[in-house]
């Protein structure tokens, strides 16, 4: 039977080319350069020992490691990029969307049993649980719910061109991803009263100082007017 040509490999899969020399149609040592890298990275894969893949592709074993050298060199990662990172976590999140409406589409189905539903809603809410665990280690998210609150803090002592509304706003948005996420404590839904307390506080506070200033301006009018 003839032997397969190297040129004819190049757009032949890997495993089509290992059945070949398997089946003694190929002789591995015509392989060029390339064929045989791929061939071993392919064995590689598969839990094949430097040994092994040297004795099946007919070559050292010294030959085996400078291929497994250039192909890690090949496949070495590029060097860490915030816009890969905010891609991958991007994409992460949105197929974890996709996969909480899946589940929770299976616990909606009536043909299911009620174990069934259970369980399906179960793992729909493992799955954010798990999102907000994995954003968290990420620092997508503070590992404490107290981190936000000084946040807050922070804006209201240094931020001044917030607004006293936004910052109301931020509360409440705070409180809806705790109780979505499962993290309303009572400590936290304490914590957030007190700070819509102290902005009501503030608030007033500086309507006052604004009310007595227009009344301090208005007082040495009136006299100069006498």
């Amino acid at each position: 039977m003839p032997e397969t040509k190297p040129e004819s490999l190049t757009e032949k899969p890997v495993t089509s080319i290992l059945q070949e020399i398997r089946e003694g149609t190929l002789s591995p040592k015509l392989l060029e350069k390339p064929h045989r890298q791929r061939c071993a990275e392919a064995l590689l894969l598969e839990g094949t020992s430097y040994v092994q893949v040297a004795q099946f592709l007919e070559c050292s074993e010294k030959t085996v490691q400078r291929d497994v050298a250039e192909i890690r060199a090949r496949n070495a990662a590029a060097p860490p990029s915030l816009e890969l990172a905010k891609q991958l976590i991007g994409d992460y999140v949105s197929k974890t969307e996709v996969h909480h409406a899946y589940l929770m589409r299976l616990a909606r189905t009536k043909e299911a049993s009620v174990a069934e539903r259970a369980q399906a809603e179960a793992l729909a809410a493992k799955v954010l649980n798990d999102r907000f665990d994995r954003l968290q280690s990420l620092g997508y998210v503070p590992l404490q719910p107290q981190q936000i609150i000084g946040d807050v803090v922070h804006h209201l002592t240094e931020d001044e061109g917030r607004s006293y509304g936004e910052l109301r706003t931020q509360l409440t948005e705070i409180e809806q991803v705790a109780q979505q996420t499962g993290n309303l404590t009572p400590e936290l839904t304490a914590e957030l009263k007190r700070m819509l307390q102290r902005i009501d506080h503030e608030e007033l506070t500086l309507q006052v100082q604004q009310l007595e200033h227009r009344q301090q301006e208005i007082q040495p009018k009136e006299n100069s007017d006498e």
